[in-house]
């Protein structure tokens, strides 16, 4: 799906350029008259145009805030589920680790990520209001699926094992697809059309497929 998506970009069809002029000597009143008309027409155009872009990359926004919200709620999913299981053990019990550990890394990567989903909204032309909103929304799922998450597995019983491993596999795979097929889209990806779209490309799925590899090959139990 991801080579698919990469391939369809690359090869998009560019927008058509914009004509250039010619400059002419001993013209006539109303050739003038005529050639400011044809300049203020494509004036027009070429701002209808523009506005058009601004739209589309503004609708664009909206999946990006959608997936990275999912990612922050899930990752609230797996806070919640390493909380309640860290709750009433001892305070150097491995559930008290795990749960720091999540905590931690989730604390750590949410001011980069806060900072690209700004950076990239401001991008698309959105107004600052509507770009908050978008911040406020993205910022509030996380604390939000915690207590959430808690509550609703401290009501059932389930004790919080094992799904802060599920949570956060499913949170991984959630930013990897916002990474690499949602942004994308907002960073006109058919001007890395031929060998600079194929060579990324490449890149990222070597990048994908490495951790993958590097569990395979080496034994379970290696130590140095």
């Amino acid at each position: 799906m991801l080579v698919i998506e990469r391939q369809l970009s690359a090869h998009a069809p560019l927008p058509p350029p914009a004509g250039g002029s010619s400059v002419e000597f001993d013209v006539e009143l109303g050739e003038l008259e005529r050639t400011e008309g044809v300049a203020q027409d494509t004036r027009a155009r070429s701002a209808a145009h523009t506005g058009a872009v601004n739209a589309e990359l503004q609708q664009r926004a909206y999946p990006l805030t959608f997936g990275l919200a999912v990612h922050a709620f899930v990752d609230g999913i797996a806070m919640g589920s390493a909380a309640l299981s860290a709750s009433g053990t001892r305070e150097d019990s491995a559930q008290s680790r795990a749960f720091v550990a999540v905590f931690l890394a989730l604390v750590v990567h949410k001011a980069p990520t806060a900072l690209a989903l700004t950076t990239t909204l401001l991008s698309t032309s959105l107004p600052a209001a509507e770009c908050r909103r978008h911040l406020a929304i993205f910022s509030s799922m996380t604390p939000v699926a915690t207590l959430l998450s808690y509550a609703v597995l401290a009501f059932v019983g389930g004790g919080g094992g094992g799904w802060e491993s599920v949570a956060l596999l499913f949170s991984g795979g959630t930013f990897l697809y916002v990474a690499t097929v949602l942004q994308p889209t907002l960073a006109h990806a058919h001007e890395e059309g031929g060998e600079g779209g194929r060579r990324r490309l490449l890149v990222m799925l070597a990048g994908i497929a490495t951790p993958y590899l590097i569990t395979v090959l080496l034994p379970e139990g290696h130590e140095h």
